[in-house]
């Protein structure tokens, strides 16, 4: 999501430090172009002051969490997914559980099960909007991607709570850090490790790291 006030200031940085260009990249995220090093400072103080940051936008990281765009307003949503990928977003960008990845990791929700608009199937990690039991919670996949060597995500859960949505997420990641390819940048996404390992024991690693990891209040802060 952007609001008026941060495309305003959008537009005039890119008006004084670029080209006076935006160029709106596939996951939503906006790049600046040909601006000098010595004026990045400034700029990043002037993007934070609206609440936009810079970190973690490219590299070995998690990038943009995206959301099916018909979020909050579609009629066959379970539930608007919205919130929960701006809780996911806040809770991983700096986390030290996805500092050391082989590649960059790419989340994505949807509030349909039966409806494309997330992409879920096609990211490293999806979660589906699932009510069970009046319960709010998510179906999740993982190991999806495209590239050369298209995967179709595997599920790892078919209803995971809304409070564990945070914690297993972290897992997934500890998982991917620690067993995923280093050394070999084409083979260094998580479908890879989910391809070699199998979703049976993909999972069973995700579910053994969940147990270890100690109790965090952000894991629950957003509800």
């Amino acid at each position: 999501g952007v609001s008026p006030e941060q495309l305003e200031v959008l537009a005039d940085v890119a008006e004084e430090y670029s080209n006076a260009i935006l160029h709106i990249t596939t996951r939503q995220d906006v790049q600046l172009h040909y601006v000098h090093i010595e004026d990045t400072p400034d700029l990043m103080r002037r993007l934070a002051a609206v609440g936009i940051t810079t970190r973690e936008a490219c590299g070995n990281s998690v990038r943009n969490v995206t959301a099916c765009p018909l979020s909050g307003v579609c009629n066959t949503e379970a539930f608007d997914v919205s919130p929960y990928a701006k809780a996911l977003m806040q809770f991983l960008l700096g986390h030290p559980d996805v500092q050391d990845f082989g590649r960059k990791y790419k989340p994505a929700f949807s509030g349909c099960e039966h409806e494309a608009c997330g992409l879920v199937q096609l990211h490293d990690s999806g979660y589906v909007a699932r009510v069970v039991d009046g319960k709010r919670g998510f179906k999740v996949v993982v190991g999806g991607g495209l590239g050369t060597v298209p995967h179709q995500a595997e599920v790892l859960s078919e209803f995971t709570p809304e409070e564990e949505l945070l914690p297993q997420t972290q897992a997934i990641a500890r998982v991917f850090a620690r067993l995923g390819e280093k050394k070999n940048r084409n083979r260094a996404r998580i479908k890879f490790l989910v391809a070699n390992l199998g979703i049976e024991e993909f999972r069973r690693l995700v579910e053994e790291e969940r147990k270890t990891l100690p109790h965090d209040p952000r894991w629950t802060a957003f509800l």
